[in-house]
């Protein structure tokens, strides 16, 4: 039986579900970027869990502007599973909210999506084509516009004789839009196969970790995060012992004669 809840943190605008943005798309409020969780839900049994998803903002500006806002859309999504939907995809594939008053929004969001996938696809195979050991990803999180550098999302990395990987991923900006030596190196990660096959790996993290105070949005601050792993991986096609070794062990004669005949054993029989 399950029961476990597990998060997807996006910054992100607010901006596509604002009720009143007449001529405040330019206002600094307006264009920066803020926590929202994707939430999602596991009960029941594990072979057939029931799955549900759900949104959560935290962290934004306390005026009325954004405040009615995120409430209705909040309403909104909590009585409309189409759409609770429709954000939630958009949310995991291309890191943003979409209008839930433009039906043509997701279409939209989806054709960029994909126009920017296709582009990261032929930057990745050049670079392969470069260097075999060279891995570049590259996505825009809200697609090709003004704040480019505030939605471009860069990951590479690269092999050292196929037994150690850094790699480099997020964005360039914090959550204000505003960039810093930090972030342009962004979060990297070593990793080292202590086995020649990977089955055992050390890894080691350098993260950037954005914090708000009060949901203020002149207290973000960034704090570098650091950590370490042992992982230990195995392939398995069975939990406990195979039948055929259970056999064996229930039967040591057998094993001991080989050839898979079967030795003979002394009966008893009994008058009643």
């Amino acid at each position: 039986m399950l029961n476990i809840k597990a998060a997807y943190t996006q910054y992100t605008s607010l901006f596509p579900i604002l009720l009143d943005t007449t001529n405040k798309s330019n206002l600094p409020e307006f264009k920066r970027r803020y926590p929202v969780d994707v939430i999602i839900a596991l009960r029941d049994r594990l072979l057939h869990p029931q799955i549900s998803f759900d949104l959560a903002f935290r962290d934004y500006p306390q005026n009325s502007n954004f405040n009615s806002g995120v409430t209705a859309f909040s309403n909104k999504i909590k009585t409309d599973d189409q759409e609770l939907t429709r954000q939630v995809s958009s949310m995991l594939l291309v890191g943003q909210l979409i209008s839930p008053y433009n039906p043509n929004a997701f279409a939209l969001s989806n054709f960029v999506n994909n126009l920017t996938e296709l582009l990261s696809n032929q930057i990745s195979n050049l670079a392969s084509q470069l260097d075999k050991n060279l891995n570049i990803d590259l996505s825009l999180n809200g697609g090709l516009n003004q704040d480019l550098m505030n939605n471009l999302q860069l990951r590479f990395s690269y092999n050292f004789n196929d037994r150690l990987r850094i790699t480099r991923s997020g964005g360039f900006t914090d959550a204000r839009n505003q960039a810093s030596a930090q972030f342009l190196i962004g979060d990297l990660a070593l990793e080292w196969f202590i086995t020649k096959d990977g089955s055992l790996r050390l890894k080691t993290y350098n993260r950037n970790v954005q914090t708000s105070i009060l949901g203020s949005l002149n207290t973000y601050q960034t704090s570098l995060s650091q950590g370490a792993s042992l992982l230990y991986t195995k392939s398995f096609n069975y939990f406990f012992l195979p039948k055929k070794k259970i056999v064996q062990l229930a039967n040591p004669q057998q094993t001991a004669t080989g050839g898979g005949q079967e030795s003979a054993s002394p009966s008893v029989k009994v008058n009643k």
